[in-house]
């Protein structure tokens, strides 16, 4: 085992409202007592009894400090705060609903000792409902990804299409914080994934495939809030990992627009959702501006877009803030064709480009469809062509077969007069010998019943009868016995 130093790793617990939730949490820290560490709680003016839970657990342990907002400063100031007050080796930020399990931070340490170039040792979050059962994982799909050392090309294909991972199992070394740059957290709510993206394009990682921590699956969470309103903080992150994957040279263009692609396509569902309270036009444009140029999702965006009340009458028009008016085109709308878009009551360059890039789209779609639909229909009709001249080659080959076969039945028809005639004859000839055959059976009977009159008058002859009686001859079995 390698010696630590003097707080070698340093546990921050941003908290808010959730005083029996912490305590689980200090406890999980507390149990690890082979590595020096410190804890660190931020209290963001709780009003539960957390300010007195933890400053009663840090008269009993050393180990616990305590800072309190006056205010609460909301959750991602809070966040940075905490991040901020890390001096030591390696960090873990702990959520205040989390726990961890036995051993998760003696291993990392280990792992981040033993390999000193990676930037964070990772390891499997349980996520379990309040029944402890685990209903999944961090990351989603351990069976389909890489682990161990990875470097940041590698690791990163793995992370951008199966997502990030939970604060509370990874142990980060005190560099990170460096390369992501004060206040840490620069993209609002989904800040977790983007610090994640920035350190992992700069430092290799180590993954372990076993639990490190528990994700406590509750109503509160954070992840539940998520709306349209956060486009523009994806729309920054998405920025800033675009830049970074230019700036390092880790990915070829078309191999990282897959993978952008694919996170895209992951984390949809979080900026499509509706937003509590109505939003104003220009800020509908602003987030359609954002999701169509920066994330690619045109269908979302014109679909924002449909939100915006028209005006029946006014020309489209692009209006600079210097009050410079640009005139768009009217178009006629003829089938196929782009048609103007309508106007609408809000104006703004923004919004006119959005409009006349829905239009078009539109207007590529239904050509596009039309295409499809011709195509359809000339390869429909190339079969049916095909199909003609199949049946006139077969219909041809038919009449050929069916002439053959009609030769075949006049060749029939006369070896079957031919048979006819042939067995005719031989009928005749069958007769002829038969009536033969009888008068010859008639006259061999008559010359039978001459001789058998013959034999009888001749065996009653006196010499024959004295020769049987004497025994010289036997007499016929017909013959009256002497």
């Amino acid at each position: 085992m390698t010696q630590p130093s003097a707080n070698a790793i340093t546990i921050v617990i941003p908290t808010y409202n959730r005083r029996a939730k912490l305590q689980l949490a200090v406890e999980s820290v507390l149990a690890e007592t082979r590595v020096p560490l410190a804890i660190h709680i931020f209290d963001n003016a709780s009003t539960d009894g957390t300010q007195d839970y933890v400053r009663a657990a840090a008269a009993l342990d050393s180990r616990i400090s305590y800072f309190r907002n006056e205010t609460n400063i909301g959750s991602v100031p809070n966040y940075a705060l905490a991040l901020g007050s890390v001096t030591s080796e390696y960090y873990i930020p702990l959520a205040d609903d989390d726990w961890l399990l036995p051993d998760f931070i003696f291993d990392a340490y280990e792992i981040l000792e033993r390999h000193g170039q990676a930037g964070a040792a990772v390891f499997v979050t349980e996520a379990r409902d309040a029944g402890g059962t685990v209903q999944a994982t961090y990351p989603l799909h351990p069976g389909q990804i890489h682990f161990g050392y990875l470097e940041p090309t590698a690791h990163l294909r793995d992370w951008m299409v199966y997502g990030h991972y939970s604060w509370s199992s990874i142990l980060w070394r005190s560099s990170t914080l460096v390369a992501v740059g004060h206040p840490y957290l620069h993209v609002g709510l989904p800040s977790d994934v983007d610090f994640q993206a920035q350190i992992f394009c700069r430092f290799p990682v180590f993954l372990v495939n076993r639990p490190g921590a528990v994700f406590n699956l509750h109503p509160e969470q954070a992840c539940g809030q998520y709306n349209l309103t956060h486009m523009p903080n994806w729309s920054a992150l998405f920025e800033r990992l675009d830049t970074s994957i230019h700036s390092l040279g880790l990915f070829d263009f078309g191999e990282y627009l897959d993978l952008r692609q694919a996170m895209q396509e992951r984390y949809h569902r979080t900026w499509t959702l509706a937003a509590s309270q109505p939003l104003g036009d220009k800020e509908l444009v602003k987030i359609a501006a954002q999701a169509g140029f920066r994330l690619g999702d045109w269908d979302f965006a014109f679909s924002l877009l449909d939100q915006l009340p028209d005006e029946p009458g006014k020309r489209p028009v692009l209006q600079s803030a210097g009050g410079r008016i640009g005139l768009l085109p009217v178009l006629s709308g003829g089938p196929g064709s782009i048609a103007s878009p309508k106007p609408k009551a809000f104006q703004s360059p923004r919004l006119g480009v959005l409009l006349w890039l829905k239009e078009t789209c539109v207007a590529y779609k239904r050509m596009a469809a039309e295409t499809a639909r011709l195509t359809i229909v000339a390869d429909a009709h190339a079969s049916l062509t095909a199909s003609h001249s199949t049946l006139e080659a077969t219909a041809s080959r038919l009449g050929e077969v069916i002439a053959a076969f009609g030769q075949k039945i006049v060749k029939l028809e006369q070896d079957a007069v031919d048979l006819a005639i042939r067995t005719a004859a031989e009928i005749s000839q069958i007769e002829s010998q038969r009536e033969a055959a009888l008068l010859e059976a008639r006259d061999w009977r008559a010359r039978s019943e001459s001789s058998e009159r013959n034999l009888t008058e001749l065996t009653d002859h006196w010499l024959l009868r004295v020769l049987f009686k004497i025994h010289l001859l036997r007499p016929p079995p017909s013959a009256p016995n002497p």
